[in-house]
């Protein structure tokens, strides 16, 4: 009974992270607004692009992977995994090879395949050299990686 009533709880928290981690699949790039500060540009994320980097956890990185591949969703994306990796490049310029373009009078960015294409590979290849898979089982709970 005991050990009936602990997998249930394994599998309940299993679901309930794998619904989260799901839901990054709904986040959009113009849920990003780009401010300005000393430093540069920071994003601050509003919508479940806001809910989704207020709750990372690494077993979320397949799903913010898969959004990579779509123009609306990939700078979401990119700017979340960047903003929870300890290793981010963030400069003046960009973030993490982040090319930023804007569209004329507003902070919405403008959509660019060639670099989410390089985005993509980049991260692949991060994700590769640290052992993270891109199945959609949960790693660990871990805040950065």
């Amino acid at each position: 009974m005991k050990k009936t009533i602990i997998d249930v709880v394994c599998l309940f928290l299993f679901l309930l992270t794998n619904a989260v981690a799901n839901e990054a699949l709904d986040i959009a790039n113009n849920e990003v607004l780009l401010r300005d500060s000393f430093a540069g540009l920071f994003p601050v994320f509003k919508g479940k692009s806001k809910n989704i980097s207020a709750q990372f956890n690494s077993g979320m990185i397949p799903s913010l992977y898969k959004c990579l591949e779509y123009n609306n969703r990939y700078v979401a994306a990119h700017l979340i995994l960047t903003t929870h990796n300890k290793d981010a490049l963030l400069s003046l310029n960009g973030y993490n090879g982040l090319r930023l373009k804007f569209k004329k009078g507003t902070n919405f960015i403008e959509e660019d395949s060639e670099n989410r294409m390089q985005l993509k590979r980049w991260w692949g290849k991060y994700f590769k050299q640290r052992g993270i898979k891109m199945d959609n089982r949960v790693q660990n709970s871990k805040k950065s990686f």
